[in-house]
């Protein structure tokens, strides 16, 4: 079960939107507000497991990630690039 929700991310949503729901239907005041957070940050992480789930096994994606700077930053960006790319997108001085 562990590695089942270790390597999946459906159970994550899943219980994103089970939070959300029972917040916005069943519960009122602080425990509300307490409730629809704490679903809010599940389904951030999750969405932020999602796409290192996604650029893990596929080559492809890990270049576009790594290449527009969601991961590692601009420097990894930059070092991805091939020397012309770095001359033509590095700001004159």
């Amino acid at each position: 079960m562990v590695k089942y929700l270790r390597t999946r991310t459906l159970p994550w949503f899943l219980l994103a939107g089970l939070l959300c729901v029972v917040a916005l239907v069943f519960l009122h005041g602080t425990a509300q507000a307490v409730a629809f957070a704490v679903g809010v940050c599940v389904l951030l992480g999750a969405s932020i497991r999602y796409i290192g789930l996604a650029v893990r096994d596929d080559p492809v994606r890990t270049g576009i990630v790594s290449r527009d700077g969601l991961i590692g930053g601009v420097t990894s960006g930059l070092s991805s690039m091939s020397a012309g790319e770095k001359r033509r997108r590095r700001p004159r001085r």
